[in-house]
């Protein structure tokens, strides 16, 4: 199995109010790439990396990744994080390393919890994003 093609879509997901965190405020939405990694065997695995629009690192990357086996995270690891310096992005890595896992999954009809050693629980019951809302003041002059 290789992989034939790196297709990746930047989506701006809407939100109610801006968000706070550690480095700034959220304008209102927030922005993601999703990444497409397609085999020789029609498989499409798909992952994800925030930071803003990322198609064009990925692009450039793309050439290192064409013809690898999703197999050998390895091979692809050293292919990506080792072949561009400036393009030296862990999270671009993460996003290419996580469709390939899920094409592992498809492949063997497994869950993705098992190929990362198994699952701990069956259940969680609930999982937030922790955030504070800013929303503008209403009725102050």
């Amino acid at each position: 199995m290789k992989i034939v093609d790196l297709r990746a879509r930047t989506v701006a997901i809407p939100t109610t109010a801006q968000l706070r965190h550690n480095t700034g405020v959220h304008p209102g939405y927030f922005v993601r790439t999703i990444v497409e990694v397609v085999t020789d065997e029609g498989i499409t695995g798909l992952g994800e990396v925030g930071g803003g629009d990322q198609r064009a690192a990925l692009a450039k990357l793309k050439p290192r990744l064409i013809g690898l086996d999703p197999f050998r995270l390895e091979t692809v690891k050293l292919k990506l994080l080792r072949s561009i310096y400036y393009l030296s992005n862990a999270r671009l890595y993460a996003a290419v390393e996580m469709a390939c896992l899920d094409i592992q999954g498809k492949v063997l009809g497994r869950p993705m919890s098992d190929l990362l050693g198994g699952s701990v629980r069956t259940k969680i019951p609930m999982i937030a994003y922790l955030y504070l809302a800013i929303r503008p003041s209403v009725g102050r002059g």
